[in-house]
């Protein structure tokens, strides 16, 4: 904050005083008026290097001038609840605690028809712990990490373990204040939700938080192959003991930006691994037999008559889920 002054940003600095320990905990950035970022990650090199964490970008208008909206209210220590959606809004954006973050999560877990996965930092709020009893007693598969360190210092994660809920403790041993600090569920295979938000009572009455609920398929299943990477992390080995789906699963892959001239190719070529000689996509798409589990790390080219034209940037990555497909990724090309 002190260099940041030095150099000329401006700087508000937040103090919530709304109960003992409760913080402006919001995690989220929003450029041009168009891009929001959110999620788990705190600004730190500990959390954007070595937690486990979660980093939401999306680029949308509305959602940023919600986000903006929470930023002047921050800024002014003046809040009010957040508009209402129309029901067919496939992303939406809440504030805490002015929205009710708990109550809008608890909702998504009591229209579970299969799954509920949820990978949390500190878990106590026992409204959300009952709504997962409920889920679990109503036949839906309910999943649950949990920061060990954390874990230790509350009860509720027995009364999961006690309802016959499966539990994994994640501890992260990468450095010294490492963290399994991920916040984020998936309902359904469809529905996920992500942001600053941990299932705590403080976080749910007084902290600043925000959360996105996203329906979208590929997005979940994304997020699932999060949820596949902390298991294997953590539990390697125990995905059927969960009650998940092991084996090969079908993955394909889309790439949505790309207009394609007559006789040009669009390859897949994996970064190691077994897709290392190239996949010719048919059009704009091509579909995969993976293990799930497995981590692909991929990067995509153009063939055609004048040449090879190939992505820049950070490689692609997908960590297949431990449940039963299709699925289907949507990316873009870097050119």
């Amino acid at each position: 904050g002190e260099e940041m002054i030095a150099a000329g940003i401006p700087t508000i600095l937040v103090d919530n005083t709304k109960a003992e320990n409760s913080t402006m905990h919001n995690k989220f950035t929003v450029i041009d008026k168009s891009i929001v970022m959110t999620g788990s990650a705190n600004y730190s090199s500990t959390a954007l290097n070595k937690s486990d964490e979660d980093l939401l970008t999306v680029e949308n208008t509305d959602l940023a001038e919600r986000y903006l909206k929470e930023y002047l209210e921050l800024k002014v220590g003046e809040y009010e609840k957040s508009d209402a959606y129309d029901d067919g809004t496939k992303i939406k954006a809440w504030m805490g605690p002015e929205d009710n973050l708990s109550k809008k999560l608890i909702s998504l877990i009591d229209n579970a028809k299969k799954s509920v996965y949820v990978a949390q930092f500190q878990f106590n709020h026992t409204g959300l712990g009952q709504a997962l009893i409920d889920a679990k007693d109503r036949g839906v598969n309910v999943l649950v990490i949990i920061d060990t360190k954390q874990a230790a210092e509350e009860s509720l994660d027995e009364s999961l373990i006690n309802a016959g809920i499966s539990l994994v403790y994640a501890e992260n041993t990468k450095g010294k204040y490492t963290e399994m600090h991920s916040k984020f569920m998936v309902v359904d295979h469809v529905y996920t939700a992500v942001g600053s938000f941990n299932w705590t009572s403080l976080a749910s009455y007084h902290n600043d938080e925000n959360i996105v609920i996203i329906e979208d398929a590929s997005m979940a299943a994304r997020t699932e192959g999060k949820l596949a990477e902390l298991i294997n992390s953590y539990a390697a080995g125990k995905a059927d003991s969960f009650g998940l789906t092991t084996g090969k699963q079908e993955v394909t892959f889309t790439v949505n930006n790309v207009s394609l001239e007559a006789g040009a190719k669009l390859i897949l070529k994996s970064v190691g691994g077994s897709f290392t000689g190239g996949v010719e996509f048919t059009g704009k798409s091509a579909t995969l037999s993976v293990e799930a589990g497995t981590r692909i790390e991929y990067r995509y080219s153009v063939e055609g008559d004048a040449g090879t034209m190939n992505e820049n940037g950070a490689n692609h990555h997908f960590t297949v889920p431990y449940s039963s497909g299709p699925f289907s990724i949507s990316d873009i090309f870097r050119p």
